[in-house]
């Protein structure tokens, strides 16, 4: 699941953990902005960022008439 501050995942228990945190924010943040006890022992560092390709299919596919993506 994706979140502006960073992204998450389900363990196989059902329990949401911070999977990587985005460029610019930290552990802390997060912890910061959620409103519960979140599993931060399985963050892997940052996230990486999207591949050319990948933005293409954003802009071009995604949203091609920019609602949505500036």
């Amino acid at each position: 699941m994706y979140y502006r501050h960073g992204f998450f995942r389900f363990d196989e228990n059902g329990e949401m953990y911070l999977d990587a945190v985005n460029p610019g924010f930290s552990i802390e943040d997060v912890k910061n902005n959620v409103g519960f006890d979140l599993n931060v022992y399985r963050c892997s560092g940052e996230t990486k960022p999207p591949t050319y390709r990948q933005l293409e299919i954003l802009y071009k596919v995604v949203d091609p008439e920019g609602i949505f993506l500036p």
